[in-house]
């Protein structure tokens, strides 16, 4: 039994393997968990519960750091992080992707545990690292996602997206630390969209791809391709069918300094009723209106990209309300593969 217990093997395991070895054994399953208080107890000797858990998390070889505050003339331990050396080599390979959480009820002194999960390729999911926070403050949140960054061993590789819950101390922190990458929100529904979309689930057959219904969907997908590109990300479409026309700009990172050629800088969709085509503007062609959600989500230097094509939305709008009115209407031709409509 000590040597089970010693192995981390559950109690109710222990049981199990002492009642197939000998249907007579009358061992309880209170002595088991007794049994396995006294080992701990043993193993820890005189240490504190702090010193036996950066004992244990060095001897494993975790990367662990910690920082600790004065108070009453005594120094306490503020805030600690762990990853398994297994979880940085993921993080290394699989750096896209982050989702960040916080976990409730489980140590007894009441720390919300921080959690930083990760995805493969293949959209298996892995644990980056952990932090136990005395709080949920963003100077605590700043602190655990800096020593997340120190884990990546190329200084300029850096998550691409990354999902929180709508945590706003967390959100300025990942704003801070993470300025170029893509922060989305979180909840069931959406989190399974968007993974879904950038890791397509496996179907039965031999091809592993996403549905239809995943393909390039906007708006998440163009928010993503804007900020990783670095480049305006524009869906036009028939809104009876696809939705309304709308303009993705990142949402983090700089504009461009140089505005003599903005139109390099656009990236146009033609969303049609199953499937997208990629549309060639004419320099200074005019662009639909900002994607709502863009405002609320943009970081505070990548907001100057907006008023970079604010003419060209505003002289779109003017041309959809006549549109809408139905005057002064021309047809202007009928586009094919081998001749191309150029708007």
């Amino acid at each position: 039994m000590e040597e089970m217990s010693r192995n981390l093997v559950p109690p109710k395991n222990i049981m199990s393997t002492l009642k197939d070895r000998d249907p007579n054994n009358k061992t309880t399953a209170k002595q088991l968990y007794n049994l396995s208080h006294r080992l701990k107890l043993k193993m820890r000797a005189s240490m504190t519960e702090m010193q036996h858990l950066s004992k244990r998390l060095v001897e494993t070889g975790y990367f662990f750091k910690h920082r600790t505050v004065v108070a009453d003339g005594s120094e306490h331990v503020q805030d600690i992080f762990f990853a398994h050396p297994k979880s940085i080599s993921l993080f290394n390979s699989f750096p896209t992707v982050l989702l960040m959480d916080s976990t409730y009820k489980t140590n007894k002194y009441k720390m919300p545990l921080f959690e930083i999960v990760g995805f493969t390729s293949t959209g298996r999911s892995f644990n980056v690292g952990f932090a136990w926070l005395t709080n949920e403050r963003e100077d605590n949140f700043t602190w655990a996602l800096e020593q997340c960054v120190s884990l990546l061993r190329n200084e300029d590789v850096r998550p691409k997206v990354i999902v929180t819950d709508r945590d706003l101390a967390l959100m300025n922190a990942v704003s801070e630390v993470f300025p170029t990458s893509a922060a989305m929100l979180f909840d069931t529904e959406r989190y399974k969209y968007v993974t879904d979309a950038l890791f397509p689930p496996p179907r039965r057959s031999k091809h592993a791809i996403a549905t239809k219904d995943k393909w390039f969907t906007f708006p998440d997908m163009g928010y993503v391709v804007a900020t990783h590109f670095q480049r305006v990300v524009v869906q036009l479409s028939n809104m009876e069918k696809c939705g309304a026309s709308r303009t993705c700009f990142p949402l983090r990172g700089k504009p461009p300094s140089d505005t003599s050629d903005l139109d390099s800088k656009i990236i146009c969709i033609g969303a049609l009723a199953d499937h997208f085509v990629l549309v060639r503007l004419k320099v200074g062609c005019l662009i639909p209106p900002t994607a709502h959600q863009w405002k609320n989500s943009c970081s505070e230097e990548a907001a100057d990209w907006e008023p970079m094509f604010l003419d060209r939305m505003q002289k779109f709008g003017e041309l959809l309300t006549i549109e809408r009115a139905g005057d002064d209407l021309v047809t202007i031709g009928k586009g094919s593969k081998d001749d191309p409509l150029e708007l």
